[in-house]
């Protein structure tokens, strides 16, 4: 993941805690997992996932200005029609089943349009800490979405191919307008 040494420079350095520079390597390592699942042919013939919000603004658009982030935000978009309960279990079955080895996932928390899923872990300090990941299944596809490349600023580390909506798509979506 990250040498505890290493982190403890960078938090000094830039004046956060170290809990924090410890997630930031979590929230890569669940990018890295999971976007080569959902770009798969065998889930993309089935579905389409597009990564959204605070965490993929800051860590792809941003550069240098980014912030700390905690979670991981999906539309998901289903080629052919399933209950709420099935596209949940497909989640559950073909997305977050690639966390389990690394993370303890107990049952989703379910909102209006929002299925919440929390990644447990123990740091490299021992201490218990969590990523959200949280997929909109009802959500109606707008916009444009490419693949991009995200970069943390806080750690060397990077991750290819994440499906991601335009940063003016991105804008208009925390704003509310489309």
């Amino acid at each position: 993941m990250v040498e505890l040494r290493e982190a403890r420079i960078v938090a000094a350095k830039i004046g956060i805690g170290l809990q924090y520079v410890l997630k930031e390597a979590r929230v890569f390592d669940i990018w890295s997992k999971v976007c080569p699942v959902i770009l798969s042919k065998e889930i993309s013939s089935q579905a389409t996932l597009i990564c959204k919000g605070g965490t993929t603004i800051n860590k792809i658009f941003l550069g240098e200005l980014q912030r700390f982030s905690e979670d991981l935000d999906f539309d998901i978009f289903f080629n052919m029609e399933l209950s709420r309960d099935e596209k949940i279990q497909f989640i559950k079955d073909n997305i977050m089943s690639v966390l389990n080895d690394s993370y303890r996932i107990p049952k989703e928390a379910r909102m209006r349009n929002v299925v919440r899923f929390t990644c447990y872990f123990n740091n490299e300090i021992g201490k218990q800490d969590n990523v959200f990941l949280e997929f909109n299944v009802n959500e109606t596809k707008v916009g444009l979405s490419e693949i991009k490349k995200a970069e943390s600023k806080i750690l060397p580390l990077s991750v290819s191919n994440i499906p991601v909506y335009s940063f003016h798509t991105l804008i208009a979506k925390k704003l509310n307008i489309l």
